[in-house]
């Protein structure tokens, strides 16, 4: 058994002592946890295959967590001073209905690595939804939020 398998049992534990400690309260929240050796499954699969693996795993949880979408609004004319944010109107189209968090129990590194690769993917999926491209330069010119006189 590896040191990231045991300590992903111990925070089984503290996510079950969690969860019962918010329905004393009365609060229901769903708490889950994705469970993933990378250490363990890169030596019996290859990188390409663990990869392929963890995306496996995450891709549902973030499609469930999808992304909160919006229009922001500012009451300033275009190429005015940039307004406040607290001035501007925020018209929300969809909420985000969970978090993710990612924690590679005994490396900081794959921590990090798993972060990165996870926002790789939700910037794409925004670009994606406010139809801009990465890399064609035709498509990727912002939208003025204001319509022209």
């Amino acid at each position: 058994e590896s040191g990231e398998t045991a300590l992903s049992e111990v925070f089984q534990q503290s996510l079950r002592e969690a969860r019962a400690r918010l329905a004393k309260r009365g609060i229901e929240m769903q708490l889950s946890m994705c469970n993933f050796d990378w250490h363990r499954l890169k030596k019996e699969m290859g990188l390409q295959n663990t990869v392929r693996g963890l995306w496996d795993r995450l891709g549902p949880m973030l499609e469930d967590a999808d992304l909160t979408e919006g229009t922001i609004l500012s009451p300033s004319p275009p190429g005015a001073a940039a307004t406040a944010l607290h001035a501007c109107t925020i018209r929300v189209h969809g909420r985000q209905r969970a978090m993710n968090r990612y924690n590679c129990a005994d490396s900081l590194d794959r921590t990090n690595l798993c972060c990165f690769m996870v926002s790789q993917q939700l910037l794409l999926e925004q670009c994606r939804r406010l139809q801009r491209g990465l890399l064609d330069p035709k498509h990727s010119s912002p939208t003025p939020t204001h319509p022209s006189p």
